[in-house]
């Protein structure tokens, strides 16, 4: 009987990041499974302890896993560069691109307008006077409310 070598071929931190991949493989064929799989589900702060999920192939599916990550990479990329617009003229200057994205249309050109450090200073300065105001407020209203027996009355 021949039993050919398992390889590690991918690691990840938890099997959730593993499972598009392993999805992508045994579609083509390709027979692999996750080691620690099980561990990391039960206790998943045990993920650096034990080396993460480990992918694992035989080792004579090598090149075909090899290239078909490389190929998803690939159309991965070319699918990320044809959604990005270029950026309009008037986010240009004073705009700085946001790591998130538009929840109407999607879009991963999202901007905000950048503060200036005098208006940052001035943030921090002013702060220590806004506080009180908040504690004052908080106050002043309990003070409006009159307990009148078991009736409330507003003063």
């Amino acid at each position: 009987m021949n039993q050919e070598q398992l390889i590690i071929l991918k690691t990840f931190m938890y099997p959730s990041e593993a499972y598009a991949l392993v999805s992508k493989l045994e579609s083509e064929g390709i027979i692999c499974f996750l080691d620690g799989e099980n561990t990391i589900l039960v206790h998943p702060f045990l993920s650096n302890a034990i080396g993460g999920v480990k992918l694992k192939i035989r080792e004579s599916d090598l090149k075909a896993a090899l290239a078909l990550i490389e190929e998803t990479e690939r159309n991965f990329a070319q699918t990320v560069n044809q959604s990005e617009k270029p950026i309009p003229e008037k986010f240009s200057k004073g705009f700085v691109k946001v790591e998130t994205f538009c929840p109407d249309c999607d879009s991963i050109n999202v901007f905000r307008k950048k503060m200036h450090p005098q208006q940052i200073l001035l943030a921090i300065l002013l702060l220590p006077l806004y506080l009180p105001l908040l504690f004052l407020t908080k106050n002043i209203t309990a003070l409006i409310v009159v307990m009148n027996g078991n009736n409330r009355q507003f003063i």
